[in-house]
């Protein structure tokens, strides 16, 4: 919503004060309400019900409009360009003892980056604070966890009632919450603010380098391919404070699990290290294939693009057929690159499942193992647990991370590029002139500034209309999925939440029995057949989850190649009248949308 009425402030500065609206609606909500969001459940039934407008948006604050935010960095920008101008000057002055000669300043290196820090530095050492803070939060409800445990085997911590313990678990629970709420809601208000600005900079720049009398060319076009260079650069202060806690969270972490298991906690640790690369393969053969989805599918909307221009001679020469024919195999070739994907996900709810399962084994395995005379409590066990779920979070995190990183900096070079380049200065011909090198700047543009049609078109784009599900529509989806493919995926999901239970119910029973045990060997005996059922649970849990990727994956391209089969057949065999009609481009943006959600 931030963001809908940030772009709507931008290009319509006086809509919302001819609409009526309230200045803002955050302001006048309670505290809670503001941290639970609650005061956002009109606008979400309201989209449920129908599609949004503008007049059920409600202002922003003068703080979070795009107009201060955008002249915010403009100033910061221009801040930091005379301090340089007059370090510069300086220099010179000492150099050629008071002859000054400036023509003029560019901006070398990182300079939107020095830009955005210098404007963000509040809103960064807030937002890392807060996520070092949620981070290091969430190891009380472990520590609460434990502190109860042992209240309830009669070795308590503190002299504590049972009553006392459970409202410190609480408690703890509750302000990991609220603090990681308001950790979330800042990172994403600094994310948009950040997106905000930078895209109103580069619109400005935009027209600056467009600006032709006669012709007001619209600058979208050129700045497309920077779209994912602001949107990685807006995550950048998300980015950078989680690198920042999750060293904190996880130094943490295996200093807590050290206290617990001593040197048996690093078989853990030694395995989450070797699924690291492990996963960041997997990752990359994801991204590599997803690429060439992408590509197999603008060949496939290239031609049906072709047919829709051309379908008055598809339907003359009765082509419909070959069309469709030819359509189907680009198709398949699509779908047999999401198969593979779908199989790539297995492993990643293989990753999201089993892999506590794995660490928790070996690490456990270890300590029983390593001595006889260790025997596991349910305090040690169930800390364990939880500490290791926590670990996960900074090990999968760290690899994408340094991806991301790697990313946002060639990003960064490329905004700073094109918006600290020289100015561009006005030639003949329609030509601009930089660096001594000529561009014509109509080459994109030519098109839209001559076709009246176009403009129109694009002015007045028709929504599509927006219907909700019903049940209907959900009964005809899993009938062409397979009612077995939908059996299947129930009965494995359900399968994976009843061994997820039953692995912990065993490790509480394992515990309860090792207290009533008095000789070594029959707890040899309870540890081996206890860590062979633990075993035997955690592979029927990584068969039904293989189990449930198949089946999801079977089931969506199976649905997804009928109904693709059918929409087609029904659009091919609509009248020639229809297309006379409807315009092509609706036609196409609305066949592109009903594909995209099959």
């Amino acid at each position: 919503m931030l963001k809908l009425n940030e772009f709507a402030t931008l290009f319509f500065p006086l809509l919302p004060l001819c609409m009526g609206q309230k200045p803002t609606l955050e302001r006048d909500v309670s505290f809670l309400s503001r941290l639970s969001y609650w005061f956002i459940n009109r606008v979400v039934s309201a989209g449920h019900r129908r599609g949004l407008q503008l007049s059920d948006l409600c202002c922003l604050g003068d703080e979070d409009s795009a107009q201060s935010l955008c002249s915010a960095l403009q100033q910061q920008q221009h801040r930091r360009t005379e301090g340089r101008s007059r370090s510069q000057e300086s220099g010179e002055e000492e150099s050629l003892g008071g002859n000054t000669s400036h023509q003029g300043v560019h901006l070398s290196g990182p300079a939107l980056l020095c830009h955005l820090y210098g404007w963000l530095r509040p809103s960064l050492l807030q937002v890392t604070l807060l996520r070092m803070t949620s981070d290091l939060l969430a190891l009380l409800p472990p520590q609460a966890l434990r502190c109860g445990i042992l209240y309830c085997e009669n070795q308590p911590v503190f002299d504590w009632s049972g009553l006392t313990h459970a409202l410190a678990l609480l408690a703890a629970v509750v302000c990991h919450a609220l603090v990681q709420q308001v950790c979330e809601r800042h990172s994403r208000m600094t994310e948009v603010r950040v997106q905000t600005a930078l895209t109103g900079a580069l619109y400005k720049q935009a027209l600056s380098r467009c600006s032709i009398p006669g012709c007001l060319p619209s600058p979208a076009p050129s700045l497309t391919p920077l779209r994912a260079d602001v949107g990685r650069l807006a995550e950048l202060p998300v980015s950078l404070s989680a690198v920042w806690s999750s060293w904190v969270q996880g130094t943490v972490c295996v200093c807590l699990l050290w206290r617990e298991l001593g040197p048996s906690s690093l078989a853990g640790l030694a395995v989450l290290l070797l699924l690291v690369p492990l996963t960041s393969a997997v990752q990359r053969r994801a991204r590599l294939l997803q690429r060439s989805q992408e590509r197999v599918r603008g060949e496939r909307q290239q031609l049906v693009q072709e047919m829709l221009k051309g379908i008055k001679t598809v339907k003359l020469l009765v082509l419909e057929a070959w069309f469709q024919c030819r359509v189907g195999i680009a198709r398949e070739k699509e779908l047999e690159t999401l198969r593979i994907l779908g199989f790539l996900t297995a492993f990643s709810l293989l990753d999201r499942v089993c892999v506590p399962f794995l660490v928790c084994v070996s690490s456990l395995g270890v300590y029983v193992l390593v001595d006889d005379g260790n025997v596991l409590t349910a305090s040690q066990v169930f800390t364990c647990v939880c500490l290791f779920t926590l670990l996960r979070s900074p090990f999968n995190l760290l690899p994408s991370l340094a991806l991301h990183l790697t990313q946002t900096w060639h990003s960064l070079c490329h905004l700073d590029h094109f918006l600290f380049s020289q100015e561009v200065s006005h030639t003949e011909n329609g030509t601009l002139s930089e660096n001594g090198v000529k561009k014509s700047c109509l080459e994109d543009h030519s098109d839209w500034c001559s076709n009246e049609t176009l403009r129109e078109t694009e002015a007045n784009t028709v929504p599509l209309p927006k219907h909700g599900v019903s049940g209907v529509c959900i009964r005809l989806y899993l009938h062409v999925c397979g009612w077995g493919w939908v059996l299947l995926t129930v009965l494995s999901q359900v399968c994976v939440c009843v061994v997820g239970v039953c692995q912990t119910g065993l490790l509480a029973v394992w515990t309860r029995q090792a207290k009533e045990l008095q000789g070594l060997e029959e707890w040899r005996e309870l540890r081996d057949s206890r860590l062979s059922v633990y075993a035997v649970l955690g592979l029927l849990q990584a068969l039904s989850v293989c189990c449930v990727a198949l089946a999801v994956t079977g089931g969506s391209l199976k649905a997804s190649a009928s109904l693709h089969s059918e929409l087609l057949f029904a659009w091919l065999r609509l009248p020639l009248r229809f297309y006379q009609i409807m315009p092509s481009s609706l036609v196409l943006r609305s066949l592109s949308q009903v594909r995209e959600d099959l």
